[in-house]
């Protein structure tokens, strides 16, 4: 008797009926699964190319979006990364997710000005003064400032609330109106323009990648170690004639450089 009950209970168990039902629980499981996270992410998109989130926008928290929704935090942040992804959100380090807003492209087209890429693209541009220094410019990069003593001024350029480049600018020691409050608290071509009677508008540039060491990245909000571009610029009169040299470490998601050649 027992002997026929277990040959029938190991029957049904290998039986395709048997697998076939549980591969189709599990699947369906699993379906379960996606189709929230692509109906969230759906619903998301929607809101976004509809105009109800607009640029800049703040999400609500993964909790907010799991509680709203009834769903869990993974099938939340699956279905935000989809959208980080396809470049329709950004996520900010202790702030959260916001809706994407169109890059500030630096070209030759704005003379190579910060402030004027970020305005164009109606966005608000600031910058703040992070160290002034006296130093020995030591890069060995064949510039004008080889083993000279130079000020060095590090700057901070954030548009809207986002760092987006850590700056380094190396002047000369005979320069000495760049430790005035006046020259530090404005564009620097303007105060070249107004103290040296010179026009900022031909420049020398050398690109690389760069890996933030901890200060840059904590300021440019990223990971040690995160690869920024490098562009060191040679910043010339006219004629050519050099005036000072700075380092820009670019964080590329948020801010495009872009160079135009024509022949």
């Amino acid at each position: 008797m027992l002997y026929h009950w277990l040959k029938n209970i190991i029957k049904a168990l290998t039986s395709k009926y048997f697998f076939r039902r549980s591969f189709i629980f599990i699947m369906r499981k699993s379906s379960d699964v996606i189709s929230l996270q692509e109906k969230l992410y759906q619903l998301i998109y929607q809101q976004i190319h509809s105009g109800k989130l607009k640029q800049g926008d703040k999400l609500p928290s993964e909790n907010e979006f799991a509680k709203k929704y009834q769903v869990s935090r993974v099938t939340v942040r699956k279905a935000l990364q989809k959208l980080v992804d396809e470049k329709l959100i950004v996520k900010k380090h202790g702030l959260g997710a916001f809706v994407s807003q169109p890059s500030p492209t630096e070209s030759l087209v704005t003379g190579g000005s910060f402030s004027d890429s970020v305005k164009q693209v109606g966005r608000h541009p600031s910058t703040k003064i992070i160290s002034f220094k006296e130093t020995v410019y030591d890069f060995n990069d064949n510039t004008f400032l080889n083993g000279a003593n130079v000020y060095q001024i590090d700057r901070l350029r954030i548009v809207d609330n986002t760092p987006v480049i850590y700056e380094i600018n190396y002047f000369p020691t005979d320069y000495t109106f760049v430790k005035t409050g006046d020259f530090l608290s404005h564009s620097f071509f303007k105060g070249i323009e107004k103290y040296l009677n010179l026009i900022p508008n031909n420049f020398e540039e050398y690109f690389q990648i760069f890996y933030a060491n901890q200060a840059m990245a904590s300021h440019l909000e990223v990971r040690s170690g995160s690869p920024v571009m490098e562009v060191t610029q040679v910043v010339n009169d006219k004629n050519g004639a050099p005036i000072y040299v700075n380092k820009q470490y670019i964080d590329s998601s948020k801010y495009i450089y872009a160079v135009k050649h024509s022949k």
